[in-house]
């Protein structure tokens, strides 16, 4: 068993190769929503709109392994106010904040049901994967508790157990089985601090881990141009494709682990960029600046031709990715900080 214990503070150290992977998923979370909302629905029917949506539940899966990994240490008490309070603000800041602004534009006329939907985006469906998440993180600190009660080997039959339900006999039978993405985050959680806390218990070198992450990438690929057009197994092609596939988690595994083995110096940069990782989802999938970027500004339903397409929509993510990136440091820095200094004041906070 590795010595890896959380600390008295309940921090855990960031480590620049993993956050780099957090930066990666983004962006291929990214260049998804770009295929997903810029192009008509006849882009299904080519190969380069199958190349884009590979990100989507891809990124997703590994954005959830990381938090595992790094949450699986950390010594957090079972409430702690200020990290709520930090989230919910910055949840609040862009749903309401980018609302009125498209009000005050003019570009959406107002209205009592939106305003109070933009109040309460966690309860409105505004973002599916904030939501979970958030309950996800709720729920960590007795999911550690568990997992700590548990030997290396029933946490290891525990995982198993989580990736057979939830992967395997949903691939296959092409039915959730029970579940849901809640469901299903924790079980990649505790996949995560599986890998985290015991390893793989086998000595495999860094090269092996990205070619399995690009084979199973490849494989997804192959689903959704070949399978997909086959009547018969068309549904087959899309159960590969889903969160939760076999061969989804599977490349999300190895990409963990090709990247923890980089061994990067710390870095200011990588962790700083990462930091705005999920102030890269919470403003480039509002609704509103959805429609935005992708039906106004980077509208692609008139791009056919490959390669052309192709770097079209790398330099779409690309600048879609930096002006989230800064526009989410300037939140950190002039209202975030002062913010969350006056909140630490308060005696009831902790």
């Amino acid at each position: 068993m590795m010595d890896l214990k959380p600390g008295k503070s309940g921090a855990v150290n960031r480590d620049s190769s993993v956050e780099l992977l957090r930066i990666f998923a983004m962006f291929i979370i990214v260049l998804c929503h770009f295929s997903s909302f810029s192009f008509g629905a006849e882009a299904t029917s080519h190969p380069w709109w199958y190349f884009f949506q590979l990100g989507g539940n891809l990124g997703t899966d590994i954005f959830v392994l990381i938090s595992g990994w790094f949450l699986c240490l950390a010594d957090s008490p079972i409430f702690s106010p200020k990290k709520i309070i930090r989230f919910l603000a910055q949840v609040l800041f862009y749903s309401v904040g980018i609302y009125l602004v498209f009000v005050l534009c003019g570009k959406v006329p107002f209205s009592v049901k939106e305003t109070v939907k933009a109040f309460i985006p966690s309860t409105s469906g505004a973002w599916w994967f904030t939501s979970t998440y958030f309950v996800l993180y709720l729920l960590h600190p007795f999911i550690n508790k568990m997992l700590r009660a548990l030997t290396k080997k029933e946490h290891l039959f525990l995982a198993l157990l989580c990736f057979f339900c939830f992967s395997v006999i949903p691939t296959f039978t092409m039915y959730p089985y029970e579940s849901n993405s809640l469901v299903f985050f924790v079980a990649l959680y505790i996949i995560a601090a599986y890998l985290r806390i015991y390893g793989l218990g086998v000595d495999i070198k860094g090269g092996y881990y990205l070619l399995g992450a690009l084979v199973f990438t490849l494989l997804r690929f192959i689903s959704g141009v070949l399978i997909s057009r086959i009547p018969a197994i068309a549904g087959f092609s899309l159960a590969l494709y889903n969160k939760n596939s076999i061969i989804t988690v599977a490349g999300a595994v190895c990409f963990l682990m090709y990247f923890k083995g980089l061994d990067l110096k710390p870095s200011k940069l990588i962790n700083t960029v990462s930091s705005a990782t999920f102030g890269v989802y919470l403003i480039h999938e509002n609704s509103l600046i959805r429609s935005l970027i992708w039906t106004e500004i980077f509208t692609a339903s008139a791009l056919k031709s490959f390669p052309t397409v192709i770097f079209y929509g790398l330099f779409a993510a690309v600048t879609v990715y930096a002006a989230c990136t800064i526009i989410d440091l300037l939140r950190k820095n002039f209202l975030e900080k002062p913010f969350m200094k006056l909140v630490t004041k308060l005696k009831f906070i902790k």
